[in-house]
């Protein structure tokens, strides 16, 4: 880092003043986190989304939204943008739209339980379980357990269905799922 950054200033920086504290090179190599003056991205089909989502929040039903043809990001970025807290009925609502309970992609069902577990959705909990015992990916684990043990209902259903699913868990996910639940092997 320190050769880079002696001939950046040697042969670039040095020759336009400013340029280096305009550029805040500091920040992007020695700083935590994303810099300030770091480009946002912006996205033509996710804008679509966030319109969607406004017009949910502004009294639209979920069957009268237009989601035709979206991609499994949209439907995730959907999905997590949801406006919240979500009645119960908000959820079975958008679930009878959209079949979220039912989807067969993984990325789609683990941020679908994030919003069930967080709103105590029931309805969505026989597919829950059937993800955690049926799915071993630590990305999709993770969040669902540390959602569901934020409530002593949602931590017993976990040790229940992880006593299960353990075994088939690689040793990465059940060390943090172990972590996660304070599993000690009793369940």
């Amino acid at each position: 880092t320190s050769e880079f950054v002696s001939d950046l200033r040697s042969h670039i920086l040095n020759e336009t003043p400013g340029l280096e504290q305009k550029l805040n090179i500091d920040a992007w190599l020695y700083g935590p986190g994303i810099p300030a003056n770091a480009p946002v991205a912006r996205s033509p089909l996710f804008d679509y989304v966030d319109a969607q989502l406004s017009a949910l929040r502004s009294g639209t039903p979920p069957s009268s939204l237009t989601t035709t043809g979206w991609n499994t990001q949209q439907w995730v970025h959907f999905i997590r943008n949801l406006p919240g807290p979500m009645s119960r009925e908000q959820l079975a609502a958008l679930d009878d739209a959209f079949h979220f309970t039912s989807s067969g992609n993984a990325e789609i069902l683990a941020v679908w339980f994030e919003q069930a577990i967080h709103s105590d959705y029931r309805e969505a909990y026989p597919a829950l379980e059937k993800f955690l015992t049926g799915m071993g990916r630590r990305k999709f684990l993770k969040p669902l357990y540390t959602e569901l043990a934020k409530s002593a209902e949602g931590k017993r259903f976990a040790l229940e269905v992880y006593r299960r699913a353990r075994p088939g868990y690689h040793s990465v996910s059940r060390g943090t799922i172990d972590q996660i639940l304070g599993w000690d092997g009793k369940g």
